[in-house]
């Protein structure tokens, strides 16, 4: 019975082994303890029979302190990161190429609908261009709406002073 190392216990060295200070892994460890006895999934469906099994499936399974014994493997021997890593990066260049394929599908969506992207051809330009004639528009919009009282003014004087009606 030595052997066998209480559930509490279990998680207290998780929160150790996750960089936690002694007195914050204890009280880490008895709310996360708490939490899998509270939990109805756990109480419900905690064993191995078959009815456990069909109620994790409808259910999900209960909450866990810890993670699954195969994560936690893994992040112990280091192997983990690496595989992970290297799948992020190949990842993230896919996205690379896709970004690069969009750019030049905007830009000759904005040659077919009537905009005339300048010499370097890149959607970048095309929206900071765009970009500076919007706050052109919204600097004369400014003007005109200080030359006419304001919002204010318009709401003060019943529609006369800066709106349509």
């Amino acid at each position: 019975m030595a052997d066998k190392q209480s559930r509490l216990s279990e998680i207290i060295e998780s929160e150790l082994k996750g960089g936690k200070g002694a007195f914050s892994a204890f009280s880490g460890a008895l709310d996360k303890r708490a939490k899998e006895k509270l939990d109805p999934r756990n109480m419900l469906f905690g064993g191995k029979g078959v009815t456990s099994l069909i109620g994790q499936k409808i259910f999900g399974k209960g909450y866990s302190a810890t993670s699954a014994p195969e994560k936690m493997a893994r992040a112990e021997s280091g192997t983990g990161g690496g595989v992970a890593s290297a799948e992020m990066i190949s990842k993230l260049d896919s996205i690379d190429k896709h970004m690069e394929s969009m750019a030049t599908n905007m830009v000759k969506l904005v040659a077919l609908s009537g905009g005339k992207p300048k010499a370097s051809e890149r959607a970048a330009s095309f929206f900071k261009e765009q970009d500076t004639a919007e706050a052109e528009a919204e600097a004369k919009r400014a003007e005109s709406s200080k030359k006419k009282g304001g919002l204010f003014a318009t709401i003060k004087g019943g529609g006369e002073g800066g709106g349509k009606g």
